[in-house]
């Protein structure tokens, strides 16, 4: 490897010599580029770029993360099923997702899920598979992020949970000031606090402010899950079904008037939500609603059939019976007026109430 290295260095020297006495920018330019490409390759430095905003997870995966948080939760369970929820909502057309994270001493800061990622399970499942142990290397995780983001010219987000200070001896609020200063992307580092003293929290806090972001504190798992789904919801890439609290799931149905029939172009939008349920445990209740066109009789027993159908449409997408719940509102609860053709519209609606 150090050969291989070195061959390329050499290569980047004389095509510096050699094109800088003859003159030939343009040539120059070419040279240096291959050259660096070459070096990249052989040191494992790969380029990476994306075709739309990226957000990087950065996920403290240190031995204090096997501790309980302030009601109980093992710090690391919670962050895990934070992590693996949040992105189960994301939109794939507006974001793509990558994961560093730390978990065996000063040295083992390593990106897990490349940046140009839009393969969401893969974050899913590699989140899981993390085992905490050793120190806290916030700096080397943060400059790791800086060096796999130079490249991309999209929007990044960076949102680093973590629940100590640096424990190796670097400092995590310059790397973050030097990823804000020395890459012309567009970036934000959010800094999750979870369950922390005051003196972790002012480091966290500075992390943030070098990152052009916004620190947060979470003193438990409910917590934790809120504020990451306030950070999505500021950057605006979950599918657009979730609620911004990420609790509910809205089918967007185009029902008929008197139908609980599902017509094909609306199986997707069932479908997306079964794929997500089969990342988690989640039991869910479908609600039925309906609008106020005929008796309440009648539309609490349609909204009940409406609520069944998608039930049944989930678990022939694989999802188990006994997490499914439905019930039917009827006309009870609209969401717009049933004065008018659009509001009807709306008030003829299936959700999915997610059970954490």
């Amino acid at each position: 490897m150090l050969k291989v290295a070195y061959k390329y260095q050499l290569m980047l020297i004389s095509a510096l010599i050699g094109l800088v006495l003859s003159g030939c920018m343009s040539q120059l330019t070419s040279q240096l580029e291959k050259a660096k490409d070459g070096f990249d390759r052989y040191t494992g430095a790969k380029r990476f770029h994306s075709d739309k905003p990226v957000l990087m997870f950065v996920l403290d995966g240190s031995g204090s993360m096997n501790d309980a948080d302030a009601k109980g939760t093992v710090k690391m369970i919670s962050a895990k099923n934070t992590v693996t929820d949040i992105v189960g909502q994301f939109d794939k057309q507006k974001v793509n997702v990558g994961l560093i994270a730390f978990n065996d001493g000063c040295y083992s800061s390593k990106l897990l899920v490349d940046p140009d990622n839009n393969d969401f399970s893969k974050v899913i499942n590699i989140t899981k598979s993390i085992t905490p142990n050793g120190k806290t290397p916030l700096s080397a995780a943060i400059k790791k992020a800086g060096k796999v983001l130079k490249d991309i010219d999209k929007k990044v987000r960076i949102i680093v949970i973590s629940d100590g200070a640096e424990t190796c001896g670097g400092d995590p609020a310059q790397e973050a000031r030097n990823l804000v200063q020395k890459y012309g992307i567009d970036v934000k580092v959010y800094v999750v606090g979870y369950s922390v003293d005051s003196r972790t929290k002012n480091q966290l806090e500075k992390i943030a402010t070098a990152g052009n972001g916004r620190y947060f504190g979470a003193d438990n798992a409910d917590a934790l899950n809120q504020t990451v789904n306030e950070i999505v919801s500021l950057e605006n890439i979950r599918l657009d079904n979730f609620s911004s609290d990420g609790k509910t799931y809205t089918f967007h149905i185009n029902f008929d008037t008197g139908s609980d029939h599902i017509k094909p172009e609306f199986l997707k939008s069932i479908q997306n939500f079964a794929n997500y349920l089969s990342q988690n445990d989640y039991k869910v209740q479908i609600q039925g609603h309906t609008d106020s066109q005929s008796s309440e009789d009648y539309n609490q027993r349609l909204s009940e059939r409406r609520a069944k159908k998608v039930v049944e449409k989930l678990e022939e997408y694989g999802i188990s019976a006994n997490r499914l719940s439905y019930v039917g509102y009827g006309e009870m609860r609209p969401v717009a007026s049933n004065t008018t053709a659009s509001g009807r519209y709306k008030n003829r609606r299936v959700e999915a109430h997610i059970i954490r």
